[in-house]
């Protein structure tokens, strides 16, 4: 009798445990996510990804595209992120200003007649160079 009574306690220590931890993690993912909505990182990035996305798709042949990369790399900086902060590759075009996410975007045009760099020599700032070849 004693024996079944100490496997319901520890059942319940060890149910009582994973429970904890369980909302920990939960706790933590959703401060995580509060603080990339707040700092306005998510949205930027979905709507810089999306307008890359779809300037690509509506080039032509020759054409060439300078556009400003201001707003995203000043919030790269507050959120101290030293990373890439446009990739264009496969078919994706990918926008990241912090640390946790990113943003990626699919285009329809092939994406070896897309060809890009980042310009940080202009003045005013970086700007996003997209050449269709």
């Amino acid at each position: 009798m004693k024996s079944m009574k100490n496997k319901k306690a520890g059942t319940t220590l060890l149910e009582q445990v994973i429970f904890y931890v369980l909302n920990v993690f939960f706790v933590l993912s959703l401060m995580l996510f509060v603080n990339n909505v707040s700092s306005g990182s998510l949205i930027t990035e979905e709507r810089y990804a999306k307008t890359f996305g779809l300037t690509i798709d509506s080039l032509k042949e020759g054409t060439e595209v300078n556009i400003s990369l201001i707003e995203l790399y000043n919030l790269a900086n507050k959120n101290k992120y030293l990373g890439e902060v446009v990739i264009i590759k496969d078919n994706l075009v990918r926008v990241q200003v912090s640390k946790a996410g990113g943003y990626e975007f699919q285009f329809i045009t092939l994406a070896n007649k897309i060809s890009y760099e980042v310009d940080k020599s202009k003045k005013g700032g970086e700007f996003l160079i997209l050449r269709m070849k």
